[in-house]
C-alpha cells in the first residue's frame, strides 16, 4: 500500500477510519493506473502545504489544502469508454481530459462525505483571477481561496519541470513568469507567499534567467 507521507488519518480525527480507507484506496489506484500522475500530486501537496502553513492558515484548513493537492487531478481516473474500445454511437463527443478532467474528479468525490472539503480544490485549481481559465471561469473570490492556493502552486511546478510541449525553466525564470501573472491570472497574495516560502534562488541561476 503506497505511504501517504504523512497521517492523513488525522485530518479528521471523527472520521479519521473512513479518511484513511478512502485515502488509501485513492493511492492505490492512482500507483495502479499512473504513478506519475501520483508522483505529481504528492509533489503539489507538499509544497501546498507548506504554503498554507507558511500563510498562518489553521490546522484544518492546511490538512485540506494537501488532499486537495494530492487528489486534484483524481479525475483522471474516469476512463472514458472510448478509450478502452467500448461501442458508442457516430454522433458521441469524446471529452477533452485536459478540460473535463476537474468536473470529473469533482463528481467522483461528491458522494464521498471524508472527501467533500477538497471538492472545490479538486474542482477549481486551473481557473484564473481574471476569469480566463476553467472548467466555471470564476473570477477573483470566487474562487475558493484553497483553489486559489493550489493553482499558483501547480503553475509554478509546471514552469519548473515543463508541461506538454513547453520546456522546463530554472527558478528564477519560474519565479518571473509567476510574478509577471500576479494579479492577472494568480491571487497576488499567494504569488508573494510562495516566493517567501520558495526561500533565495539557488546561486547557481542568479545570473540565468532560463528564458529564451
Amino acid at each position: 500500500m503506497p505511504d501517504a507521507s504523512i497521517p492523513l488519518h488525522q485530518v479528521l480525527p471523527e472520521q479519521r477510519q473512513a479518511l484513511a480507507e478512502v485515502t488509501h484506496l485513492l493511492l492505490d489506484l492512482y500507483q495502479l493506473s499512473n504513478p506519475m500522475l501520483l508522483t505529481h500530486g504528492r509533489s503539489l501537496a507538499k509544497l501546498s502545504e507548506g504554503l498554507a502553513r507558511h500563510l498562518g492558515w489553521p490546522e484544518e484548513a492546511a490538512r485540506a489544502v494537501f488532499l486537495g493537492a494530492l487528489f486534484h487531478d483524481v479525475g483522471y481516473l474516469a476512463t472514458p469508454l472510448e478509450l478502452v474500445g467500448t461501442p458508442l454511437p457516430p454522433d458521441h463527443r469524446p471529452p477533452d481530459m485536459e478540460t473535463e478532467h476537474p468536473l470529473l474528479g469533482a463528481r467522483l468525490l461528491s458522494r464521498v462525505e471524508v472527501l467533500r472539503d477538497i471538492i472545490p480544490v479538486v474542482r477549481h485549481h486551473h481557473e484564473h483571477l481574471d476569469g480566463s481559465g476553467f472548467p466555471d471561469g470564476l473570477k477573483g473570490e470566487a474562487i475558493p481561496a484553497a483553489a486559489r492556493l493550489v493553482g499558483v502552486v501547480h503553475a509554478y511546478q509546471n514552469l519548473r519541470h515543463g508541461y506538454g510541449p513547453t520546456p522546463a525553466l530554472g527558478d528564477k525564470a519560474a519565479r518571473e513568469v509567476i510574478s509577471e501573472d500576479a494579479g492577472l491570472l494568480w491571487d497576488p497574495v499567494m504569488v508573494r507567499g510562495l516566493l517567501e516560502f520558495l526561500g533565495p534562488v539557488a546561486p547557481d541561476e542568479q545570473d540565468e534567467s532560463g528564458l529564451d
